[in-house]
């Protein structure tokens, strides 16, 4: 149990997504993420992607996600008002100069 821990800890951290599991999803939505390097390799992020899912589990192609300041990372998307009343899913993916990714399903 020990090295799975040391291992999750060479990821970079994905924290503070926007919105929230189980959030209404607007018309035009914001998706953030707060990325940092690892603590313990301290590796630059240096790609970070953002997928859809709807209710029906189909998915999106993989979305860029630019940096907007310090360690937060944002997209828009428009359209949702088409879908009224379903159910969404996002995955926010980093990664960072050593090749390392951390996935999380929101």
């Amino acid at each position: 149990k020990k090295n799975n821990k040391t291992k999750k800890k060479k990821l970079p951290k994905i924290d503070r997504l926007n919105p929230s599991q189980g959030a209404t999803v607007q018309s035009k939505q914001t998706f953030s993420a707060r990325i940092q390097p690892s603590q313990v390799t301290e590796s630059d992020i240096s790609e970070v992607n953002f997928q859809l899912e709807d209710h029906q589990g189909a998915t999106s192609s993989w979305l860029s996600v630019p940096k907007i300041s310090g360690d937060i990372y944002e997209i828009t998307v428009e359209g949702f008002h088409r879908y009224p009343g379903t159910q969404w899913k996002y995955t926010m993916q980093a990664q960072d100069r050593r090749g390392k990714k951390k996935v999380v399903n929101n």
